[in-house]
């Protein structure tokens, strides 16, 4: 997908997203959580926003960097969002037990 896309799809996730978990639609509530809260990270980067530090699984903060970068790289988001980034997740990431 192009980078000009993402941005587009992730304001649709989200809107998708909030509105299963407000009627309770969806059962994996962990990824369903993990991807909403970094459609709220790429929008309050977008307002000029530092977005809190938050654990998330440590697959999708790997996923959620590149998408990251690629957002940086085409100029839909500033350069301190890679910063803001590391600040938010990487230090509060975990894996899954298998």
């Amino acid at each position: 997908m192009p980078p000009q896309g993402i941005v587009a799809a992730l304001k649709l996730e989200r809107r998708m997203l909030e509105d299963d978990l407000a009627h309770q639609r969806i059962h994996q509530k962990e990824d369903a959580r993990s991807i909403l809260c970094f459609c709220q990270f790429v929008d309050a980067v977008k307002q000029n926003i530092e977005f809190p530090p938050t654990v998330l699984p440590a697959e999708h903060v790997s996923f959620y960097r590149k998408t990251t970068d690629r957002l940086i790289k085409a100029r839909l988001l500033p350069p301190k969002a890679s910063k803001w980034f590391e600040s938010a997740f990487t230090k509060n990431s975990f894996k899954f037990a298998a």
